[in-house]
């Protein structure tokens, strides 16, 4: 639950999708219209537009794409913001911050790298590439990177600049959230 707006449901498990709904009162579901190929890798809502955003493998052609919608709507197109290739990339992370500007993290499965986009109006602001990572997870402005060599990194400023922090969490369950 984001900004009042829920999501439910799963991904897919070899080509067979399960059912997704959203809430945009937290009263009242209903079905959410995506490409039933589509493996939902995150899911995040902007609270101010209503809108919803979610990156997902189309399976049909491969790729890690952004999937959004209107204003309240439970349908969600693909748009071109994204474009990777769904095999080279594992964990996935999105967020929404206070000024509507997307920011999607995408960790390659080889290489040790993720990379960090921010997208305004649908436009590509930024792209940032984080060597040796093994963790990233992002909510709003704020991120944490865990580096291959156990470094944690934390950012305040949506990735602009990083400082190195104390972890003392379990590298393997890192989150963000509000």
């Amino acid at each position: 639950t984001i900004g009042g707006t829920t999501w439910l449901g799963r991904g897919c498990d070899e080509g067979v999708c399960g059912a997704r709904k959203i809430s945009f009162d937290g009263k009242t579901f209903v079905d959410v219209k995506i490409e039933a190929t589509s493996e939902v890798r995150a899911v995040t809502f902007a609270a101010k537009s209503h809108r919803g955003f979610v990156v997902a493998d189309h399976t049909a052609d491969g790729r890690l794409s952004i999937y959004v919608s209107a204003p309240s709507s439970p349908v969600f197109s693909k748009t071109k913001m994204l474009d990777l290739d769904a095999r080279e990339y594992g964990p996935v992370t999105a967020t929404v911050d206070d000024e509507g500007v997307l920011r999607v993290g995408a960790c390659r499965y080889e290489g040790d790298a993720c990379l960090l986009f921010a997208f305004r109006e649908g436009k590509l602001e930024s792209k940032r590439r984080l060597d040796a990572t093994h963790a990233l997870a992002l909510v709003g402005k704020r991120g944490m990177w865990l580096t291959a060599g156990g470094l944690a990194v934390e950012t305040a400023d949506g990735g602009a600049s990083w400082s190195f922090v104390a972890f003392p969490g379990d590298r393997e369950d890192l989150e963000c959230n509000v």
